[in-house]
């Protein structure tokens, strides 16, 4: 019988991995990951932060914000097809209601999806 909630021992883990530290610097600001590739985000204080994605040109982004809390990461995935571009974000200060507050020191953060 298979058990439920258990990780498979060869499941894989996230590609990269940024923090979130000390008035919302990512650390490092810049990651690469292949094509399907993941990355994890942690806050390393209180926050709460929003993580908001855009796309490769920097001007266009989701109606949606990722909401990243203390010892709660966040996976974000690149899509399979994905090559050679690059997905900007910015991390965002948060009320403790997840509602936006103000954008937070830094600039420049990305993910890099490789060939």
């Amino acid at each position: 019988m298979e058990e439920t909630g258990t990780k498979r021992a060869n499941a894989p883990g996230p590609d990269g991995m940024v923090t979130i530290s000390g008035n919302g610097v990512a650390k490092p600001p810049s990651v690469t990951i292949p094509p399907d590739g993941q990355v994890e985000f942690t806050a390393e204080d209180p926050g709460p932060y929003l993580l908001q994605l855009f796309e490769s040109t920097n001007k266009y982004f989701p109606p949606v914000f990722l909401v990243l809390t203390p010892n709660n990461p966040v996976i974000v995935q690149a899509g399979p097809n994905q090559r050679l571009t690059e997905c900007p974000y910015n991390v965002i200060l948060a009320t403790a209601e997840g509602k936006k507050r103000a954008a937070t020191a830094g600039g420049g953060n990305k993910i890099i999806i490789s060939s």
